[in-house]
C-alpha cells in the first residue's frame, strides 16, 4: 500500500470515527431546514437521505416541542406522534415549496447569501406552520462551532488573573460578556472603516515584504521532525516471541522514513513509512544479556531501490536472489555505525524540517539520562 493508499484509508476511517462527533442532532435538523435553495435541493436528492436525520428531527422534537407539563407517558408518546407527524408534512412541504410555502417571494430573500436561517424562519415559517417553524427557530439560532466559545473564554482570561483571579463566577461573566460585546463593536467599526477606505491589507501583512521580492529569500523552517541519534532508554527492552504492537509502532514512529548510505555495500538504503520494524530472536553475536523468558528484539528493516514495499522480506529474499534487497539493523551492534551514517547523508543532503540531533546536542528534548530515566518510569 503506498502513500496516497494510506491516506485515503486513513482518513476515510478517522472521518468514519469522528462523524457521530461532527454531526450532532441540532447540525442535523439545521442541515434539512436551511432555507438557502442549493441546500434545500442537496438534502431532496435520494443518494444524500440519511435515515439518521429523521432521527435526529424526531429526537429534539421530542426535547424541544413537547409541554414540559405532560408528564403521563401515553399522553406524552400521543402528543409525540402527533407533533412528528405534522413537523413531516410541514418538511414535505418546506422542501417542494407548497402551502404555505409556496408564494415565490421569500424563496427571492433565500437566495441571498448573506441571509440568516433563523432569521429567515421567523419572518416566513413561524406563524404558518405548528412545528416546522419554532424548531427552525430554535437549531438554526444555536451556533454551530467552537468559536464563540474560544473568544469568551479570552475575554475571562483577561479578567480572572493575577489579583483578581478569585473574582466570583456572576462578577466574571459580567465582565466577561461587557469586555467581549465592546471588542466586537471596537473589530466591527474598524473593519468597516478599512473596507470604506479600500484597504486590504495591513502593515503586519508586508513586515517581510523586502524578503519576498529578493532574490535571496532566507527564511527560517520550522522543525517538524527530530530525529535522535543514538539509542534511547526506552529502546533497551526485550520480549517474548509475541513481541509487543505498541512498542513496535513507537519504534517505527521514530526509525521511520529514514535514508542513509550503507558503508559496506555503497548503496542508498531507507526505511519504509509505517511499519519499519521487525520482530526477531536475538543470535549469539548480539550484544545484548539475553532475559530469561525474553531474547526477542526489534530490528530495523533497511531497504534498497530493488525492494518490493507490497510484499514482505521473505517474498523479497525469494524475488530478488542475486542482489539482497534489504538488511536487519539491530539497535545495539549495528547502532553506532547506523546512526553515524544516518547523520552524515542529512548533513550532505539537508531536508527542510528534518534535525538529526545527536546523543548530547537536544537541548530542547532533554539529555539521554532523562530520556533513559523518564523510560524507566513508564515501564515500572
Amino acid at each position: 500500500m503506498d502513500d496516497v493508499a494510506k491516506l485515503k484509508y486513513w482518513s476515510k476511517h478517522h472521518y468514519r470515527h469522528y462523524r457521530p462527533l461532527l454531526l450532532p442532532d441540532h447540525v442535523r435538523v439545521s442541515y434539512l431546514l436551511c432555507p438557502h435553495p442549493t441546500v434545500i435541493e442537496h438534502a431532496k436528492n435520494p443518494a444524500n437521505r440519511d435515515p439518521e436525520d429523521r432521527r435526529a428531527c424526531e429526537r429534539l422534537i421530542k426535547k424541544l416541542m413537547v409541554p414540559v407539563e405532560v408528564v403521563d407517558r401515553a399522553e406524552r408518546e400521543i402528543l409525540e406522534a402527533h407533533l412528528i407527524d405534522t413537523f413531516l408534512s410541514e418538511l414535505r412541504d418546506f422542501q417542494n415549496r407548497l402551502g404555505p410555502f409556496a408564494s415565490s417571494h421569500p424563496w427571492i430573500i433565500a437566495r441571498n447569501e448573506d441571509v440568516v436561517a433563523h432569521e429567515w424562519h421567523e419572518k416566513y415559517s413561524l406563524l404558518e406552520t405548528k412545528v416546522l417553524g419554532a424548531l427552525a427557530c430554535r437549531v438554526t439560532s444555536k451556533a454551530k462551532g467552537v468559536g464563540c466559545a474560544e473568544r469568551h473564554w479570552k475575554a475571562t482570561k483577561r479578567h480572572k488573573k493575577g489579583k483578581r483571579g478569585k473574582l466570583g463566577s456572576e462578577v466574571t461573566k459580567k465582565l466577561s460578556t461587557i469586555s467581549a460585546a465592546y471588542s466586537y463593536e471596537l473589530s466591527a467599526v474598524r473593519r468597516a472603516t478599512a473596507q470604506r477606505a479600500g484597504k486590504l491589507w495591513e502593515d503586519d501583512d508586508f513586515e517581510n515584504y523586502n524578503n519576498f521580492c529578493s532574490k535571496n529569500l532566507t527564511t527560517s523552517t520550522r522543525v517538524t521532525r527530530i530525529f535522535r541519534a543514538w539509542e534511547e532508554g526506552w529502546e533497551k527492552v526485550q520480549f517474548d516471541s509475541l513481541g509487543d504492537e505498541k512498542f513496535a509502532a513507537r519504534m517505527s514512529a521514530k526509525y521511520e522514513g529514514l535514508k542513509w548510505i550503507d558503508v559496506d555495500s555503497k548503496r542508498e538504503m531507507h526505511t519504509a513509512m509505517g511499519d519499519c520494524v521487525v520482530l526477531k530472536k536475538l543470535g549469539k553475536e548480539t550484544e545484548r544479556k539475553r532475559e530469561k523468558g525474553k531474547g526477542w528484539g526489534y530490528f530495523i528493516l533497511g531497504l534498497y531501490e530493488n525492494y518490493d514495499e507490497t510484499k514482505s522480506h521473505h517474498e523479497n529474499e525469494q524475488s530478488n536472489s542475486d542482489i539482497s534487497s534489504y538488511d536487519f539493523f539491530e539497535m545495539c551492534n549495528d547502532a553506532s555505525d547506523f546512526y553515524y551514517m544516518v547523520t552524515e547523508f542529512y548533513k550532505a543532503n539537508p531536508v527542510p524540517g528534518f534535525r538529526v540531533c545527536e546523543k548530547g546536542e537536544c537541548d530542547s528534548l532533554g539529555s539521554a539520562e532523562d530520556e533513559i530515566s523518564n523510560s524507566e518510569e513508564e515501564s515500572n
